[in-house]
Parts: structure tokens; C-alpha cells; sequence
């Protein structure tokens, strides 16, 4: 059995590329999860009826089309039906990156089966061609996805760590969940219907300097420049969803909490929350400061507190 937790991206992921291997467009950053809060687990054995099978949260579901494209790094996969069955803690399909965790996990685990003792590069890779923010959650801490041309095309994006500065390594992350509903428009098709666009193109010309900001912040410590790139880039994102396609994953509630974090940090508390493709809100910050939020007017929404890997 094999686990891994979601990332949560500082500078989204929201543009697929043209090479043919699910890669993306642009670059992005995120942070991890600590195993012991959000999981996935993963666990594979050679079927005995000859035919691959997915189970989820004990119910059995389609093949991913994902999943045959992992035989670029597991060849194995065309000749040996699979029996994987995967569970996780946390709610899926819901913007929590269920997908990222579940990529990783099944990399790690397909690893384990067929022992092909792949580098943590290829191991990134293949998670990226499951998934395509699957690559950072198979990185222990603060993860960038890079692109190298000097590499096969399969292993060209993949991520890395970045380099944390001590001051940031203490900051706590509470998720607030407005909704476990699985999304009608998931992200690869929302991805997919703003790919090309006016909107979009526009955003990709700005993610360079936005992941240089946010790598020098990390780097030497400055949480209000980290907030206000990861702030700057999530609306963005949502912006062009919203704008393109007409569709809001974040209900008003959660835009009403994202003010109130918002007004907070601006009078000094060390916080910032961001939105992946979905409802709910991920909140990172001091441990001071995300007390306060419990006191916050957002309704009777699940709060719950994780432990991150930030180094």
C-alpha cells in the first residue's frame, strides 16, 4: 500500500500544454499537505480475472483514460490486469486536489508492485501524466513545477523542491469545506473550455513573474509578498473561469470569507486564503491568526485544521 496527500497550489495550474502528455502550459507552486491530515491510499495487486478494476472509497468505478497513459513509465501496465483499490479521508472532486493525491499514490504504489525503482523525477512525471498537479504531491514539502527541454518529452515537467525560509516553516493551514458535492464542470474540462481564450492567454503571459515572486518570497521569508502573489493568482484564475465560461466554483460564502481574510491580513495578521478549482477554502497562516477565524460569521461550515510540509 502506498499514501500521498494533495498540494496546495500558491500559483495555480490552469492551462494545459500541446505536447501530448497532459502537461501544462505554465509552471506553478504549491504546498503539501502533511500525510497525517489528508490522505490517499492507494493499494494494487495482479488481478486474478483478467481486467483492471477501480474502486474508490470501496465503489467500483470506470478505468480512468489517465491510467493508460502511465504505461510510458510502467509498460507493464498493456500485459498485467490491475486490481487498485483507493481511500481517502477528505471528500473528492470537491477543489481539495483529491486527484493530485491520488495520482502520487497510485505512481508510488504501481512503483511498489512492479518494482521498477523509478528516481523521484520519474516518479514526478508519471504523476504528471496521471494528473497534472499529481506531480507536486510526490514532492515532501514546497513543490515547483518546472519544465527542462533537455529531458524526454515524457519527463519534461515535472517538480522540484523549492527552498523555504525558516520564518514561513511554523505556518499552520486550516481547509474550510462549504461543500463535499463532486463539481458538475470538473477542472479538466473548465481547463479545457478556457484553453486558447483572450482571458487566458492573458493570464499565462503573467504566471513568469508571478512564480519568480512567489519563489523569492518563500526564499527569503516575506509572508505578505507570498499572500499577495497567491492572492493576485487565484482570483486570476477564478476570474477567467468566471469570465469565460460563466461559471463560479466559490459560492458566496466563500467569497464573503475571502473579504474578511483579506481585511485581516491588511491590518497586520500574518494569513491569506486561497481556491483551487472548487468551493472551498484552504487558509495558511500563523497559528495566532487562524485562531481568530474560528470567530469569523461563515456559517455552519466545516472547519478543520492540517499540518503542512513546508520544508
Amino acid at each position: 500500500m502506498s499514501i500521498a496527500s494533495p498540494n496546495i497550489a500558491l500559483i495555480k495550474y490552469w492551462c494545459k500544454g500541446t505536447e501530448g502528455t497532459n502537461a501544462p502550459a505554465a509552471g506553478s507552486v504549491s504546498f503539501l499537505i502533511d500525510p497525517k491530515s489528508l490522505w490517499t491510499e492507494t493499494r494494487a495487486e495482479l488481478a486474478t480475472d483478467e481486467k483492471t478494476r477501480f474502486w474508490i472509497n470501496g465503489i467500483e468505478r470506470e478505468v480512468p483514460e489517465a491510467y493508460w497513459r502511465l504505461s510510458s513509465a510502467f509498460p507493464c501496465l498493456t500485459r498485467c490486469p490491475i486490481h487498485i483499490h483507493t481511500t481517502n479521508n477528505f471528500p473528492i472532486g470537491c477543489g481539495l486536489a483529491s486527484s493530485a493525491s491520488g495520482a502520487a499514490a497510485l505512481v508510488l504504489e504501481l512503483d511498489r508492485l512492479f518494482s521498477t525503482h523509478l528516481s523521484r523525477r520519474e516518479l514526478s512525471a508519471a504523476a504528471r501524466v496521471y494528473s497534472g498537479s499529481g506531480a507536486r504531491s510526490i514532492i515532501m514539502g514546497v513543490a515547483e513545477m518546472i519544465y527542462d527541454p533537455n529531458l524526454p518529452i515524457e519527463e519534461r515537467w515535472h517538480a522540484i523542491p523549492l527552498e523555504v525560509h525558516e520564518s514561513l516553516q511554523s505556518l499552520k493551514c486550516l481547509v474550510v469545506l462549504f461543500s463535499s458535492t463532486e463539481k458538475t464542470i470538473g477542472s479538466t474540462e473548465a481547463m479545457n473550455l478556457c484553453s486558447g481564450t483572450t482571458a487566458m492567454n492573458a493570464r499565462l503571459k503573467r504566471i513568469p513573474e508571478r512564480l519568480k515572486r512567489c519563489r523569492e518570497a518563500l526564499r527569503i521569508g516575506d509572508f505578505n509578498e507570498l499572500a499577495a502573489v497567491a492572492t493576485e493568482d487565484w482570483r486570476c484564475m477564478h476570474s477567467v473561469i468566471q469570465d469565460v465560461i460563466g461559471l463560479s466554483y466559490i459560492t458566496e460564502a466563500g467569497w464573503e470569507l475571502a473579504e474578511r481574510i483579506d481585511a485581516r491580513r491588511k491590518a497586520g495578521a500574518q494569513i491569506f486564503i486561497t481556491f483551487d478549482a472548487g468551493p472551498n477554502g484552504v487558509i495558511l497562516g500563523s497559528a495566532e491568526a487562524l485562531r481568530e477565524v474560528y470567530s469569523l460569521p461563515i456559517g455552519n461550515k466545516l472547519i478543520f485544521q492540517c499540518e503542512v510540509r513546508l520544508k
